[in-house]
């Protein structure tokens, strides 16, 4: 991360994200997704 003391939410988000396979996959009920999708707009 970077040299702040704070990360970013870029960073946060972005931490590990190249150590996830492509082929890997999960289930969500869509209920839950959209929840998520209109907590993060």
């Amino acid at each position: 991360m970077g040299n702040s003391k704070y990360a970013t939410i870029k960073e946060i988000v972005e931490y590990g994200l190249e150590e996830i396979s492509n082929k890997q996959t999960i289930t969500i009920n869509l209920k839950d997704f959209m929840y998520v999708y209109k907590v993060l707009q």
